[in-house]
This record gives C-alpha cells, sequence and structure tokens, in this order.
C-alpha cells in the first residue's frame, strides 16, 4: 500500500527518495538471503555449506515505511511545508516590527514611559481642577463685581501661568515624544502593508524602512 509522508517529517533526510530505493534493494537481498537459508534448512545443506541467518537491514522509521511488503519503495511525498514566499514576508514583518519597537524604546524607554504617563494624568488632573474654580469665580463673585466673566482663552492662559514651568515643559515633551511615535507606527505601518504586497520577484529588491 502506497504511503503517504509528510515533506515535513522528512526535512531532515537526505534525499529521502534515493533513500527509500536504497533500503528497498537491501530488503530484496535480505529477503532472497533469507530464502536461501530456509531451502538449505529444508534441505538440510551441511552447516559448512549452508547459508546462515542475517539481520534485517534497519533505516530511518520513515524510509522503512516507504517500502511496502514486496519490498519496493512505494510511497507519495506529501507538500505539507509552508509557502517559502510566505515565510520570507513573515520574517521582514518581524524584522520591521523589530526595528518599530526599537526605535519606539529609543524615544521613551520602557521603564519611563508609565511615570511619564502618571506625571502627565497629574499635570492635567490639577489644571482641570484649577480650571473649574476659575469657572465658578467666573460665573460667582467676579460676576457680581465687575459684571463680566472670563473668557475661555483667559481661563486657559491663567491655568498656563499657574503651572510650574516644569510641568508645562513636561506636557510640551510628552505632545513631542507622541508626534515621534506616531511617526514612527506610520512607517512600520505603511511597510508591513507594502511587505504584504510583495511577490516572489519583487521581494528579493525590497528594503525595510530605517526608523
Amino acid at each position: 500500500m502506497k504511503q503517504k509522508i509528510l515533506a515535513s517529517e522528512i526535512a531532515g533526510i537526505d534525499d529521502f527518495p534515493a533513500a527509500a530505493a536504497a533500503h528497498a534493494v537491501e530488503m530484496k537481498n535480505w529477503r532472497a538471503h533469507q530464502s536461501r537459508v530456509q531451502q538449505d534448512l529444508e534441505n538440510e545443506v551441511p552447516r559448512d555449506r549452508a547459508h546462515w541467518p542475517q539481520p534485517q537491514p534497519r533505516a530511518h522509521p520513515l524510509v522503512e515505511r516507504a517500502v511496502d511488503e514486496n519490498d519496493e519503495a512505494n510511497f507519495e511525498i506529501v507538500n505539507d511545508l509552508p509557502d517559502p514566499l510566505v515565510v520570507r514576508k513573515a520574517h521582514l514583518a518581524q524584522e520591521v516590527t523589530r526595528a518599530e519597537h526599537a526605535a519606539v524604546a529609543a524615544v521613551v524607554p520602557a521603564l519611563k514611559a508609565r511615570f511619564f504617563d502618571l506625571r502627565e494624568n497629574d499635570i492635567r488632573a490639577a489644571d482641570s481642577k484649577l480650571l473649574a474654580e476659575l469657572r465658578a469665580g467666573s460665573d460667582g463673585v467676579l460676576r457680581k463685581i465687575s459684571g463680566k466673566s472670563l473668557s475661555p482663552e483667559e481661563m486657559a492662559r491663567a491655568v498656563e501661568d499657574a503651572r510650574h514651568p516644569d510641568d508645562t515643559r513636561h506636557l510640551a515633551d510628552q505632545a513631542d515624544r507622541r508626534a515621534r511615535i506616531e511617526a514612527i507606527q506610520r512607517k512600520a505601518a505603511q511597510a508591513h502593508h507594502d511587505i504584504e504586497d510583495l511577490t516572489a520577484d519583487t521581494i528579493g529588491s525590497w528594503t525595510p524602512p530605517t526608523f
């Protein structure tokens, strides 16, 4: 019966068809010899002229499986290996992803990112609290005394003026970091998009982006 052999199973066996054919020949020769052994035994051939049993030839289990009961190489290799183009695309995509992560880490080291975000949240929470107080004052006592209230622009300016310069700098740095990271992510996204469209003819000339 013809055996189905997966290509992935024999990837480590050099020239599997040749190995199976060679094993088939060895099995035929061994079986012929064993037949003569049996004949000599039945014919009571003297021991010094009789054929003696030999051990059965052994090979890789898959090679042995490829040889049928008639000592013929009888198999079909089923190609279950992934498409080489798909594999190359995956490797390129991984290369781009690694470069993207390294570029992002150069902008915001992983161990600093959470602190940067928490500090920004604290600053914005303080800004929101002050803005609420300014709105309450503008709609209350200030309006009663002066007859007018602060405009949104005036309140925003007051919040900026009240904030510590280091905090204002941190907010600006955060905005700059986010813009740089977004640029990196967009470049990586474009590269991943382009990789998907590569063909066997174009993949060799494609080069990953620099970040």
